[in-house]
Parts: structure tokens; sequence; C-alpha cells
């Protein structure tokens, strides 16, 4: 069997992957550094993250099948990747209360022995709650929001 590699330090990628596959494969975390700021529509930019995400760590493997994934939120054109603090996740809870958003995933998968790559993209809409303050304090300090794009994921709290 050949080598697996998950790109990604994302417990919840590591689960999925497990679901899918077993765990016969390896993580290894990605050293690329996203850019949401990038001058591109946002199915290009998480197609863009996902595949630079696979490529560094492709750089550093001898041979083996790596994948990789990049997840936005995007609320009327504006990308919304992970929140750098938790003031700023508040903000982005407020700014996605009560609104549609599309939570847009981009996954490479990278064959290193057969120099081939596979890329595609699902985009998934979602009505956010109507929250109040108290809520989001609350969602806050349980401090799922901190690695999440936008600022939540729908599989937890």
């Amino acid at each position: 069997m050949r080598k697996i590699i998950l790109a990604s330090a994302s417990p919840r990628r590591k689960e999925l992957l497990a679901k899918i596959i077993g765990d016969d494969f390896s993580v290894i975390k990605s050293s690329y550094e996203e850019d949401n700021g990038l001058d591109m529509k946002p199915v290009d930019l998480v197609l863009y993250h996902s595949l630079q995400k696979g490529k560094y760590v492709a750089e550093d493997v001898g041979s083996g099948i790596i994948i990789s994934a990049d997840t936005i939120v995007v609320l009327e054109n504006e990308v919304l990747g992970k929140p750098i603090n938790e003031e700023d996740a508040k903000l982005m809870l407020k700014k996605i209360s009560d609104q549609w958003v599309d939570v847009i995933t981009g996954i490479a998968v990278i064959d290193k022995d057969n120099s081939k790559t596979f890329q595609d993209h699902e985009i998934t809409k979602v009505k956010m709650k109507d929250m109040t303050d108290d809520e989001i304090d609350g969602y806050i300090a349980s401090g799922e929001p901190m690695d999440k794009a936008g600022a939540f994921g729908a599989q937890e709290k």
C-alpha cells in the first residue's frame, strides 16, 4: 500500500480521513502560511491554499499521496479566515449573526510518485442563527472558534 500523508494539523480533518480510509496514514503539518488577502475569487483562493499546503509537505517527503485542504467562510464577498484573537472572533460572529454565509472548502491530492495533482472544492450555504452577545461571549470562552474559519465549526458547539 502506498503511503498516504495528511498535510494538516486539524483534528477534524484527521478524524474525517480516518473515517474514510482507516488510520493507516501519517500527518505532517504544512508550513505554508495562508494569506486570505490575495486578490483572488474565494473558490480560487481555497484551491490555491489547499494546493500550496500540499506542495510544502510534498517537498519534504520522498513519495506517497499527500492530501491537503483549506476552508474559508465568505459573507457578501468578504473572506473570513481563522480569527487572530478573541476580539476578532467576536467581530466575525457578530457579522455573520442572522446571515447566510458560504463555507468553501478546497482539497488537493498530490500523487508524488506519478506527478499528478487533483483538486476540487465544495460550497455549503449556511444560515447562522441570530446570536446574542452573551451567546457569542460564551462560545468564545469555550475556545472552539479560535482555529476555525469564520470563527465557527458546524460539527461542534
